[in-house]
């Protein structure tokens, strides 16, 4: 195992554990625009090169790297690759159900059609995450897209010890040093370990905040992924921006600094997921989870004087059993073999 350290420290261990893995959320995932990546097995069909734009024979690419680390974080989420077309992109993830965009770059782009995309993949559920840019010891020089209250600004730690503090660190690695009044939080990105085709030990290092931002919205979508499955109905950018903000640890003075943000986001305490089925569903909607997985009900709840009726068949079958109704008697027989 590897990030062992960097993966407990934000909770994602127990996320994990606990059954949210990003399974179920879609990401897009938009970096330097002449980087490509192979379609690896390791990553069991779930990256999809919709504009058929990334995929190609080139091992450890910019995007291969980023795409990992996403990974790290969310090992169970459906990646999709952006080309190099902004507007086209914002189309398909409004058509697409895309919950999360992660733009690994330090470009920006602004105009009034983009903007009224922007605000209608807003209103569609995603959330946008962007790299706060690699520009040295230059104080203000944050990327384009962070200056964006639409967008959340990601700076890049590490995990190591410094003057007898063991812990993320902001100082004195990598050649992140950006600053300013619109990054929001950080994330582990600086000495990563990550799957390599190159390498004998098959593993690769990584630094910068084009690792950082794919790591912290791989933990944004594990949030969302719980989100979804207790309200069904996916999470307002407020709602997200204030969970991550909300979660943010203090790494420096105590409050909101220039450097670090907020902080390093974590996921909250979360309990292990019970040994027990659970069935989650909502008065009037056909949509409900199983164990936090969406699921679509063959009839929506209903509230009729003050009680609330299930469709029988629905409960049933999802507690692993057979329902079968006999037209002649009039009876439902359900049958459910003993564990």
């Amino acid at each position: 195992m590897y990030n062992v350290t960097e993966l407990a420290y934000c909770r994602a261990d127990k996320w994990h554990a606990a059954g949210y893995t990003g399974r179920g959320v879609k990401v897009a995932v938009h970096e330097v625009t002449a980087s490509t990546c192979r379609n690896l097995a390791r990553w069991g069909g779930r990256v999809i090169d919709p504009f058929g734009v990334k995929f190609t024979d080139k091992a450890d690419s910019h995007a291969q790297n980023v795409i990992d680390t996403l990974l790290l974080t969310a090992p169970d989420v459906e990646v999709h690759l952006m080309g190099a077309d902004w507007l086209a992109n914002l189309r398909y993830c409004i058509a697409n159900g895309i919950d999360v965009y992660n733009y690994s770059a330090t470009g920006s782009y602004n105009t009034a059609e983009f903007n009224e995309l922007e605000r209608k993949a807003l209103d569609a559920g995603v959330f946008f995450v962007c790299s706060a840019g690699n520009d040295g010891a230059r104080a203000d020089s944050l990327s384009g897209f962070s200056r964006k209250k639409t967008w959340l600004s990601v700076g890049s730690v590490r995990w190591g010890t410094y003057n007898g503090f063991t812990g993320p660190l902001s100082n004195g690695y990598s050649s992140w040093d950006v600053r300013g009044d619109d990054l929001d939080v950080c994330g582990f990105a600086d000495g990563l370990q990550i799957p390599s085709e190159l390498y004998a030990d098959k593993l690769m290092g990584v630094s910068g905040t084009s690792f950082a931002a794919p790591w912290v919205a791989g933990l944004i979508a594990v949030w969302k992924q719980r989100f979804i499955a207790e309200f069904n109905r996916k999470p307002t950018f407020e709602e997200t921006y204030k969970a991550v903000i909300a979660n943010a640890q203090d790494i420096e003075a105590p409050g909101y600094d220039q450097r670090t943000g907020h902080g390093v986001f974590r996921l909250p305490e979360i309990i292990a997921a019970p040994t027990y089925d659970v069935i989650t569903a909502t008065v009037g909607s056909v949509i409900g989870a199983h164990n936090g997985e969406r699921v679509s009900l063959a009839a929506a709840p209903q509230l009729i004087d003050g009680r609330v009726f299930v469709g029988l068949r629905d409960v049933a079958e999802l507690f692993g059993a057979s329902v079968a109704w006999d037209t002649a008697k009039k009876t439902v027989t359900i049958k459910r073999e003993r564990r």
